[in-house]
């Protein structure tokens, strides 16, 4: 068994993804490379990737729209080097039949733009990649969660969820527990462990409105 790191880290994030610190590996394609289950679990894995990009691109047309940018102004966006459109869960195949995995990382190659994003009343950073060969020029997607969804929807209740989220328009009630605050890790001490190391902290924008599902 080998790593990601032994065959990949040379390899441009942009071409080739890979994963942040411990969430990282890479196994030999040769025997698998035409097992159809490997086939089918691909296939799969790109449609879920094409269904989530899809739906982030409805997201922002929706609320690009209600500020008043039409279509033309939304291309335009996209267009610049400073959007960022990624994905922080998939696989991909790199030279040498190597699959690098990620799994709750973003692409950090120099200069890329990317968000990581604390939990829903903290906000989120905006950060550029540093291309960090060692980590496959990748970093964190989130603060991610200290505890499970079971344990955050029993360490408090909706009056405490709504003091925490005071001044932002969210939703409050018991089936969104498992998403507060208090269910992620201290966003201050995971931006300390990447920055200058992964990726640039660029800005951090401060919610005002939190859309949940079945808002």
């Amino acid at each position: 068994k080998t790593t990601a790191r032994d065959d990949a880290c040379a390899t441009p994030a942009s071409a080739s993804p890979g994963t942040a610190g411990r969430r990282m590996c890479g196994m030999p394609l040769q025997s698998t490379r035409r097992h159809n289950r490997a086939k089918a679990y691909i296939a799969d894995m790109t449609w879920a990737m094409d269904f989530a990009a899809d739906n982030r691109m409805r997201m922002l047309m929706a609320t690009a729209s209600l500020l008043g940018f039409d279509a033309g102004d939304i291309e335009e966006i996209l267009r610049r080097e400073t959007s960022s459109n990624l994905s922080h869960n998939h696989a991909l195949a790199l030279p040498r039949g190597r699959v690098l995995h990620r799994k709750g990382a973003i692409p950090a190659e120099r200069g890329q733009m990317g968000v990581i994003p604390a939990n829903q009343r903290d906000g989120v950073w905006v950060a550029k990649g540093l291309g960090n060969a060692e980590f496959l020029a990748s970093a964190s997607h989130g603060a991610g969660r200290k505890m499970a969804r079971s344990q955050a929807a029993k360490k408090g209740d909706v009056h405490d969820l709504k003091k925490l989220m005071k001044g932002i328009t969210c939703r409050i009630d018991r089936d969104v527990l498992d998403e507060a605050p208090w269910a992620y890790k201290r966003i201050d001490d995971v931006l300390a462990a990447q920055e200058g190391v992964l990726v640039e902290i660029i800005d951090h924008f401060s919610p005002i409105v939190v859309l949940k599902g079945g808002n």
